[in-house]
């Protein structure tokens, strides 16, 4: 790799495309089974608190030299944690991926490619992956810069195409399931911003580690008003009684 670090604009096009594919799936909808109706509630509810948990895992990496979680578990834990962190890491991004790879693959055949076998979009989508893994780290941020505008063209293009469905009375009751369960259930929903945690492993292609809070935040809101604003369109849409069933 010639040049080690990525720019910080190219790390936040990264970033978004994890909050991005998530509204392209199924947030809309893991929102509305817990808040019904209320799902923009919700969303500024996790927003509130992934601040305070950003503020301080910032405040924490801004004390060490660029270095990644793993060895921050070594310095910290010992000399076997990193070892037990990476495998775990290895484990749930496995898990993650192939969850992801799957839904995508069923999407992408109900909407275009009803008669293509499911094997067959997945093999393909999994060929991407090899390429990408053999582009290396670089490659793929700037293929994420690429994809930015076309995803958030799409979110736009599906919003005109259902704009006609919309109906603003569906927004009542305005606290959907209650504030009680909001706050009891929607923590789990939390992962929405798993940028965040994919942030602080890459902590070692940041040129300059002042530059976290700035992506880390920049990211954050960005997330917040895509996801804000999806959920909220998909509650204009569909009844009460529906997204609560």
């Amino acid at each position: 790799m010639k040049n080690k670090y990525v720019s910080t604009v190219g790390l936040l096009c990264f970033l978004l495309n994890f909050t991005l594919l998530q509204l392209l799936l199924d947030l809309p909808m893991l929102y509305s089974k817990i808040a019904y109706n209320a799902t923009w509630i919700l969303s500024i509810f996790l927003f509130l608190v992934i601040l305070v948990y950003q503020f301080l895992i910032s405040k924490m990496y801004l004390k060490f030299d660029g270095i990644d979680i793993f060895r921050i578990s070594r310095y910290a834990l010992g000399k076997y944690f990193d070892k037990i962190f990476y495998f775990l890491f290895f484990i749930s991004f496995f898990t993650l991926t192939v969850i992801y790879v799957r839904e995508i693959a069923d999407t992408v055949k109900i909407i275009i490619l009803d008669d293509t076998k499911i094997l067959v979009i997945t093999s393909l989508y999994v060929l991407a992956m090899v390429i990408a893994s053999y582009c290396g780290f670089n490659g793929i941020v700037r293929a994420c810069g690429y994809l930015i505008p076309i995803c958030i063209a799409s979110i736009i293009l599906i919003v005109l195409l259902v704009f006609p469905f919309i109906r603003i009375e569906r927004i009542f009751p305005i606290f959907g399931a209650g504030i009680q369960n909001i706050i009891s259930n929607g923590l789990i929903r939390i992962n929405s911003y798993i940028g965040i945690g994919f942030l602080f492993l890459f902590v070692p292609f940041i040129k300059n580690i002042k530059y976290i809070n700035k992506i880390s935040y920049f990211y954050t809101i960005s997330s917040f008003i895509l996801i804000t604003f999806t959920v909220f369109i998909n509650t204009l849409i569909f009844e009460y009684p529906y997204i609560s069933s």
